[in-house]
């Protein structure tokens, strides 16, 4: 029966999803995930995207809540949600969780905000240690920075085309 209302659009659930939740108003939930992700608000640069995109795709929940998913999203257990559906989609991944973290915060990454290996200055010195992507799709090469991410954790250097990381002999991947 859920999966028929999610067809006709009445609801919006999976089973694998958000705790198996069910989304009623999916209008909330567009909200929030456009404060992240939307790249220009009537005609201007968002300054949400701005500020994730210095950060090097890095946010916190802290972050998102001053960035407005406080006024959009007042339930901290609904914004929790929107975030294990950002990570599930693959959207996102996080970095460090709150039991590593020195802050007691869950750090993730936005790979929509990654700059690229040129941005980060990597020039050509360690060719052959690090891994880089002029062949594979978007949605395959996210797939590679979440596997590392998971890996590496702060131990890597993420970019929209490259990776770059230490392998606990110290040595460059």
């Amino acid at each position: 029966t859920l999966a028929f209302l999610t067809h006709s659009g009445w609801v919006f659930w999976q089973q694998d999803l958000f705790e198996a939740r069910v989304i009623v108003g999916q209008k909330w939930a567009l909200a929030g995930i456009y404060t992240l992700l939307e790249r220009e608000i009537d005609g201007h640069p968002s300054p949400v995207f701005e500020q994730v995109q210095r950060r090097h795709g890095r946010f916190t929940m802290q972050d998102l809540e001053q960035w407005g998913w406080g006024h959009t999203i007042p339930d901290p257990a609904e914004r929790q949600l929107l975030i294990s559906f950002l990570q599930r989609i693959g959207l996102c991944f996080t970095l460090v969780s709150r039991e590593e973290s020195l802050w007691g915060r869950d750090t993730f990454v936005s790979l929509e905000h990654l700059p690229s290996r040129v941005a980060l200055q990597w020039g050509s010195e360690g060719a052959g240690r690090r891994v880089e992507n002029p062949w594979l799709h978007r949605g395959h090469w996210y797939t590679v920075l979440r596997m590392l991410g998971t890996r590496f954790g702060t131990d890597g250097d993420y970019a929209r085309d490259g990776f770059r990381g230490q392998t606990k002999a110290g040595q460059r991947v």
